[in-house]
Formats: C-alpha cells, structure tokens, sequence
C-alpha cells in the first residue's frame, strides 16, 4: 500500500521537519528526482527518489528514500561543514565472522532503532503538560514540514524546483 507520495509523507517527513532546526534556517526550495525505479519494485512506486532540499541561508541537503533497497532498514546521516565532517553512527551489533564471512546486523524495522527516542519526546511533552507548559515542537513546525512536504510532493511530478512557500510565521510562534 505504500505510495510513491509517502516516500515524502510518511518516510522523509521527519528529515523535512528536524533540518530546518538543526541548522536554524528556514526551506527556501526543494527538488524531487526520480531515478530509475528499484526493479524489486511491484507495483507504480517510484523507488528510490533523492530530495534537494535548499534553505533561504544557502544550505543544502540531500535526502535519498529506497524503501525497497533489499538490505535492511539502514540510516546514514553526513554533515560536510567547512572545517569537517559529522557522520551519524549506526546502532551497535557484533561483528560476526563464521563460514569465511564477516558480517554485521542491519536492522529491519524502523521501531528498534527509534523506539527510545519517541518515549524521550513522549516523557517530555507529559512533563510539560503537567506544568500547564508547552515545549518541543509546536504547530507551526508541523505547518512548515506539511508545505514543504506538499512542495516536494508537488515536485514528484514536475520534476523541478518547488518553492516552499509559508506565508511567514506569526510573532506568537517567535522566540
């Protein structure tokens, strides 16, 4: 059931909403583009699909989903500044050497990997909410990732450059 507009909606969606605060920018334009479809591929998915994804400051990023690359469900992050480089590690498992192979475990659900981080936000949201408070994201956040979503969404088919546009945000959002 998994649809070429999820690779956006559902997988890069989290990317969408988390860049723009890592590097305190705002999206300026994103890119869809649609390489040659996985040939494990069954139905019309477009798989893999690589995003540019262009802040208003110049910053670029590249995302690519393949929901379909057979292996695991693997994810890299590379941060290439001026000075360096910044990889995100992988989860920890043994390296296995048997039957002339060495080998390392790649997980394949997603929920493994992330499971610890939705109970931090989950705790977090609590503790706020008991002190009458708001705290980590707000609305305006998921605004942004829902246009910016819509733009790259909208780029799937065109092919070219979105504009991601927000309309500004409010001076309440402002801190």
């Amino acid at each position: 059931d998994y649809t070429t507009a999820m690779a956006v909606t559902d997988t890069a969606i989290h990317e969408i909403d988390v860049l723009p605060w890592l590097v305190n920018d705002e999206w300026d334009e994103v890119q869809c583009i649609m390489p040659k479809t996985n040939s494990k591929v069954k139905n019309a998915l477009k798989d893999p699909q690589i995003m540019i994804m262009k802040t208003k400051g110049g910053i670029i990023n590249m995302l690519e989903v393949n929901v379909n690359c057979g292996f695991g469900y693997d994810i890299n992050c590379e941060v290439v500044c001026e000075n360096g480089v910044v990889n995100l590690p992988c989860p920890s498992f043994p390296t296995v050497r048997y039957a002339n192979e060495v080998s390392t475990k790649i997980e394949d659900n997603w929920i493994l990997r992330f499971i610890d981080s939705y109970d931090v936000e989950i705790q977090d949201w609590v503790d706020h909410a008991r002190k009458g408070e708001t705290g980590g994201s707000s609305a305006w956040d998921g605004y942004v990732a829902s246009i910016t979503a819509d733009a790259l969404v909208k780029s799937q088919t065109s092919g070219v450059p979105e504009k991601v546009v927000t309309g500004g945000t409010p001076d309440f959002y402002k801190k």
